[in-house]
């Protein structure tokens, strides 16, 4: 388990351990992706798709981190994690399918589905790196269209199959696309 209050000292941990699936090149960011199946391989059972941020060495030399006594990097950093246990109780305040945002200690933001690699990297992309992804990704002047509409739906084209169930439709959570 990593600490509520994240550092770039941490993430530079995880990523010296080799603890993630994939890193950023342009800042260190690191993507942890884990899926597991039953048996049989045909039922998703538990789920983990986390997102930590980098620090370029840019970053490290501009907020003055190179130049602290043991040179690492004390400073808080973004972070968000899915989980997914299908056997926990369905319970409002910690669904079986959630989001946790850093900052927000004890927030379980309730998820109808969980996401597929492709909608994950996505949505990372997209909240946490807006200005590339607008760049790459929309449309125009507005930024209201997809450049390519249908990348967007080979993002969501697979999907794991959810429950729907009586507390989506009570109580506010994120959606997750399916076709």
């Amino acid at each position: 388990m990593l600490p509520e209050a994240l550092t770039f000292s941490d993430v530079a941990a995880l990523a010296e351990t080799r603890q993630y699936s994939f890193q950023l090149l342009n800042d260190g960011s690191l993507f942890q992706l884990y899926y597991r199946y039953d048996k049989d391989g045909t039922t998703l059972t538990n789920a983990m798709l986390a997102y930590y941020e980098g620090s370029s060495e840019e970053d490290m030399q501009e907020s003055g981190a190179s130049d602290a006594g043991d040179g690492e990097d004390q400073r808080s950093v973004r972070w968000l994690r899915i989980d997914f246990t299908a056997s926990d109780p369905r319970c409002t305040l910690h669904n079986d399918c959630h989001l946790h945002i850093g900052g927000l200690r004890k927030a379980r933001i309730a998820l109808d589905g969980v996401p597929n690699p492709k909608q994950f990297v996505d949505l990372v992309m997209a909240w946490c790196y807006p200005e590339l992804y607008a760049e790459h990704c929309l449309l125009g002047h507005s930024k209201s269209l997809y450049r390519q509409p249908r990348r967007q739906e080979w993002v969501h084209e697979e999907s794991f199959p959810f429950v729907d169930d009586v507390l989506f439709k009570q109580m506010i959570h994120l959606r997750v696309p399916r076709r």
